[in-house]
């Protein structure tokens, strides 16, 4: 009986030292899910991507999204063959170093390269973000994936901005990620976008639609100089340094130097809800644990956050979040509207040369009625 108790506790032991490694999530209680692939292998040939991530249904369906600007996929072959691989959310205007020979070619965002592979050797094709004097972004969250998504994007492009920072809520009706990939497909600047508490279900591949559409949960990416940092907060983590972003911000945190310049951190969820204070609500809509968002905030002042980027909170609120300059943007460009007396919805829109710092400001926007 005490042999059973002990190997019994020492599998529940070694079960509980793993999830909180992996990362608890919460409510409901629930495992992270593991990272996603950023390789694929079939019939000798495997493509890593480094800035996409793979989102081929399987062997040989050689579909990447880019996730960064400035994506490289790098291949090898067993054997020779011609490999044709579609690389999403990649700017029209960018430039392609490919070596050897190959066909490279493009429909708005979406590229095609065609590789004559011989057996043994390495390829190599990296994409460059097209240089301008001025990068702009718009950043909005919580438009669902349909109609004020469209027009939120169709905004964005108006503005002439290079690119979008969709700050997660997509999920809102079953079909909104069909639709959504549809929009992204058709749209033609890259969009990058963080995980929303709407875009995950209550099972271990709750992110996989969200995933397939537009990326992982985590990531970052540096553009002329300015470091763009995407994290979850779609769900409450246990521990707050645990799973992917835990390990993600441990690997910035010892690579980066205090206090570094031009960081913009993009997430769902805010680290605190300032219409309490202002007395207007009296629950937070924000992050949900007091450890978590202490440690989040303490890491990301550490890191030099420049700016935190945010929705989740159906308003448009720039304030000083301990000393994380945060702006939520959650209107989703009508999500919200005037009718509640509110202001018309706007778009927040960034602006840095090459090196930062960057700057931000909302622009207005007509308010949208859905057909």
């Amino acid at each position: 009986m005490r042999r059973s108790l002990a190997v019994f506790l020492t599998v529940l032991l070694l079960v509980l030292s793993a999830a909180l490694w992996r990362g608890l999530r919460m409510p409901p209680l629930r495992i992270e899910p593991g990272p996603w692939p950023m390789q694929a292998a079939a019939d000798g040939v495997r493509v890593e991507g480094e800035g996409a991530a793979w989102i081929g249904d399987g062997p040989g369906d050689w579909r990447f999204r880019a996730y960064a600007p400035e994506p490289t996929l790098r291949i090898a072959s067993e054997q020779e063959t011609t490999l044709d691989i579609e690389i999403q959310n990649v700017h029209p205007d960018a430039r392609v170093r490919l070596e050897g020979r190959g066909v490279v070619r493009h429909d708005g965002v979406t590229w095609n390269v065609v590789l004559p592979l011989v057996g043994g050797a390495e390829r190599q094709v990296a994409f460059s973000f097209p240089e301008r004097p001025v990068y702009r972004f718009a950043a909005f969250g919580d438009s669902g994936g349909e109609f004020a998504f469209e027009a939120a994007l169709a905004r964005s492009v108006d503005l002439g901005v290079d690119f979008v920072l969709f700050l997660g809520d997509a999920g809102y009706s079953d079909d909104a990620f069909e639709r959504a990939k549809e929009t992204l497909r058709k749209v033609p600047i890259p969009v990058y976008a963080a995980i929303g508490n709407h875009d995950i279900g209550p099972f271990l591949h709750w992110s996989d639609r969200f995933l397939r559409t537009f990326g992982p949960r985590n990531s970052v990416f540096v553009l002329q100089g300015v470091t763009f940092l995407n994290l979850d907060t779609s769900a409450d983590t246990w521990p707050p340094m645990g799973g992917e972003r835990g390990r993600l911000i441990r690997r910035l945190r010892a690579a980066t130097p205090a206090a570094a310049a031009s960081l913009v951190v993009f997430m769902h969820r805010p680290l605190e809800d300032p219409r309490v204070e202002m007395g207007l609500v009296d629950k937070a809509h924000a992050v949900n644990r007091a450890w978590e968002d202490s440690w989040l905030r303490e890491n990301l002042l550490a890191l030099g956050a420049e700016i935190v980027l945010t929705g989740h909170v159906h308003e448009n609120i720039d304030f000083d979040d301990q000393g994380l300059p945060t702006w939520i943007s959650g209107m989703g460009l009508g999500h919200a509207t005037d009718a509640k007396g509110k202001v018309p919805p706007a778009l927040l829109v960034g602006a840095f040369a090459p090196g930062g710092p960057v700057q931000v400001g909302w622009e207005s926007a007509p308010t949208h009625a859905d057909p």
